[in-house]
């Protein structure tokens, strides 16, 4: 693990630097759901237990905008930070997880250092990791710890992966629907290692469930508070094809092409476990996670996914003449960076869009009763800087 850190340490400073840079020219201080402004909301408030069902987000959410409140940084603009933080670990955890199923010359995993940052940007050719990179919502740290829980599972850190599967559950229940899974991506069955790890997540899980009781049940957005489903199953298995095929578009190609290499290698290798786990963890994501049409409760699916993307490039060693390694890397490098320039062109769009609809709501803070609840969220949050934030809830 040490010396795979090492040797992509260059790779991901790049990457991040990139990134950070075109962070600074998308980020806004605005809000693009009505979830997100009443997160925010409940963080410049300090009442992250009103929605105690994401508590694990929301109770780091409020300390890091009261911090960041003392160096100048508005409520919207802090958590969007925070949200994009969240997002540039999960592009680490991505290179890390793409060096161990990247192939090398003869095959094996590990191979050359330019590989395993196709993953991460893979990430970044979808519109939807900068949606969650940019406004704040309980996926992309939700995604990121799903990658990190499996990284930590793959390397036999069992403490740390049930420590931060715990932290999954606290802030979405449904992460618990997706544990089997990443277990398996991580070379885990049903045995009695991946019961140690469950069951060491469920105890700290619990103990905060009891410490919030009888809110995490029955409060605002509770369990028993929440509105009814209009999503069933397939319609989330769909909707994670369509991320797949619309959102990744292009950039899909080596996801498919990788998850193809890995089915044909040998049975033990470690990507060989990769396509069955993708599969539990889209079931699983269907049935525990992905319930409302407006929330992207497939995007912990298609991180995973893109975790395969270097895969692709074993397909290259396989030919009868293959071509020179130092000129197929750079190309799918070069492939890459053209679909994350489309998608940020995408973002700058939708973001430049969202600001001047916040700018509209800023012109009349007054309550609305033609207001669906998300918009009133949005005009609080808009008029809240104003001094004129009494739009009620």
């Amino acid at each position: 693990m040490e010396r795979v850190s090492t040797r992509l340490r260059p790779g991901i400073t790049v990457l991040l630097l990139g990134y950070g840079a075109l962070c600074i020219y998308l980020l806004r201080p605005v809000q693009a759901t009505g979830d997100g402004a009443a997160y925010v909301l409940q963080a410049v408030e300090g009442a992250p237990w009103l929605r105690s069902l994401h508590v694990g987000y929301l109770a780091p959410l409020t300390l890091w905008v009261r911090a960041t409140e003392l160096v100048g940084f508005s409520a919207p603009m802090a958590a969007n930070l925070f949200a994009a933080l969240w997002t540039g670990v999960a592009l680490v955890l991505a290179a890390l997880l793409g060096a161990k199923l990247a192939p090398g010359p003869q095959g094996n995993a590990g191979g050359s250092s330019l590989l395993p940052l196709l993953a991460p940007a893979s990430l970044l050719a979808a519109t939807s990791t900068w949606e969650a990179a940019l406004y704040v919502e309980v996926y992309g740290p939700l995604a990121t710890l799903i990658l990190a829980t499996t990284l930590a599972a793959t390397v036999g850190r069992d403490r740390l992966a049930s420590a931060l599967l715990a932290a999954a559950a606290l802030i979405h229940p449904g992460a618990w629907s997706m544990a089997p899974g990443l277990l398996l991506c991580a070379g885990l069955g049903p045995e009695r290692r991946s019961a140690r790890i469950v069951g060491m997540a469920l105890l700290p899980w619990a103990l905060v469930l009891a410490a919030l009781a009888p809110e995490w049940w029955s409060g605002t957005r509770g369990v028993l508070a929440l509105p009814p489903a209009d999503r069933t199953p397939w319609q989330s298995m769909q909707g994670a094809w369509r991320l797949l095929s619309q959102d990744l578009g292009l950039a899909g190609a080596p996801l498919l092409l990788g998850l193809a290499y890995t089915w044909r290698l040998p049975s033990l290798s470690p990507g060989r476990r990769w396509p069955v786990g993708l599969l539990v963890l889209a079931l699983g994501a269907a049935v525990g996670l992905d319930r409302y049409d407006d929330n992207p409760g497939q995007l912990p699916t298609i991180w995973m996914a893109c975790c395969l993307a270097p895969c692709a490039a074993g397909w290259f060693g396989d030919l009868r003449h293959p071509p020179r390694r130092t000129l197929v890397q750079p190309l799918m490098i070069a492939f890459f960076v053209l679909c994350i320039a489309d998608a940020t062109s995408k973002q700058d769009a939708r973001a430049r869009a969202i600001e001047r609809q916040t700018e509209d709501l800023r012109e009349t803070c007054e309550p609305n009763s033609q207001d669906s609840w998300a918009m009133r969220q949005r005009r609080q949050l808009a008029c809240l800087e104003t001094g004129s934030s009494d739009t009620g809830r």
